[in-house]
């Protein structure tokens, strides 16, 4: 999963292992929807200065 976008509320992201194909490009969801299903495991990748 590569998270494109968040803000406070909402976060958007790319799942290329989605159910279909709503599931998988340009998703978003609210963070408490989110955070049901992250396993709170990531990397971190900082582009640029």
């Amino acid at each position: 999963m590569l998270v494109t976008a968040a803000t406070a509320d909402t976060i958007r992201f790319h799942n290329p292992s989605g159910h279909d194909e709503a599931s998988q490009a340009d998703v978003e969801l609210p963070i408490e929807i989110f955070d049901r299903f992250f396993a709170n495991r990531g990397v971190a990748v900082r582009l640029g200065q």
